[in-house]
């Protein structure tokens, strides 16, 4: 049997929790939420409670993309935001996933589509 992708939520808002969440529980047995980073512990935690399984939860950004049992980080933040933490995810060695752009221009989203990732990671 295979083991599923092991995912992070970076982002817990509103969209996240009512839109990505449903639909990557229902896909159990493709992924396994392991850590949600918000800005805020709160908003984190409260995104964890609708998780049947235990989930870790961070404030800290960098903490997460350095785990090693983190394969994906599913970006769920406001598009001007994006391209920061997308570049930072994509040379922490994770891959990335997300419904926005990854950029709020196509000159944003081209530089990100060639950075360097971490080459242990790939």
């Amino acid at each position: 049997m295979t083991q599923p992708i092991r995912i992070a939520f970076i982002g817990a808002g509103i969209f996240a929790q009512d839109t990505h969440l449903p639909s990557l529980l229902e896909l159990d047995d493709t992924y396994r939420i392991v850590a949600v980073y918000s800005r805020t512990e709160s908003t984190a935690r409260a995104f964890a409670e609708n998780i049947p399984y235990k989930t870790d939860i961070t404030t800290n950004l960098d903490a997460v993309l350095e785990r090693d049992d983190i394969d994906v980080v599913n970006i769920v933040l406001p598009i001007q935001i994006m391209p920061e933490i997308v570049e930072k995810a994509l040379r922490s060695g994770k891959h990335v996933i997300s419904e926005k752009p990854i950029a709020p221009t196509v000159a944003q989203g081209k530089y990100l589509l060639n950075v360097p990732r971490r080459e242990d990671q790939l």
